[in-house]
């Protein structure tokens, strides 16, 4: 069990550690330049994405091309098809759905502004992850 958690942390901390610092940077100038909290938390929920997905789409990137001798682009689609099964559609109900919603919530509720948007994001990172994480492992045998 811990040799699984050290592995998805070791995966996921800095993406979410980036995607996380991100989240509270987009949603914080949104909020403070529009004052709308709606429009705050969805910008904020893309933000999250760019930093998340980026780094990890980057390090698998890497990873792949330090496995193959003779690596070229066309070996990213696999990269990317393995992302596309791990996250699918804990991403598509996190983005669209969970991660604004909470953030929306949370920042109506505590103030300031940044608290409840990191709490929200954290609520939301437990629903995501527990998700994410189940699609990961039964999709394993797919992404080899």
């Amino acid at each position: 069990m811990w040799q699984k958690f050290i592995f998805y942390l070791k995966r996921y901390g800095f993406a979410e550690l980036f995607g996380g610092i991100l989240v509270l940077i987009g949603a914080s100038i949104t909020f403070y330049l529009t004052g709308n909290k709606i429009l705050a938390a969805y910008v904020g929920a893309l933000s999250e994405n760019i930093g998340f997905y980026g780094t990890i789409i980057v390090g698998d990137i890497i990873k792949a091309k330090r496995s193959s001798e003779l690596w070229t682009w066309k070996h990213s689609l696999p990269v990317l098809r393995n992302i596309l099964l791990e996250f699918g559609g804990a991403e598509l109900l996190d983005s669209f759905v969970m991660r604004p919603g909470m953030i929306y919530l949370f920042t109506t509720l505590f103030t300031p502004y940044e608290f409840g948007a990191l709490v929200g994001v954290v609520v939301s990172d437990v629903v995501f992850y527990a998700m994410a994480v189940l699609s990961a492992e039964l999709t394993r045998k797919f992404r080899k």
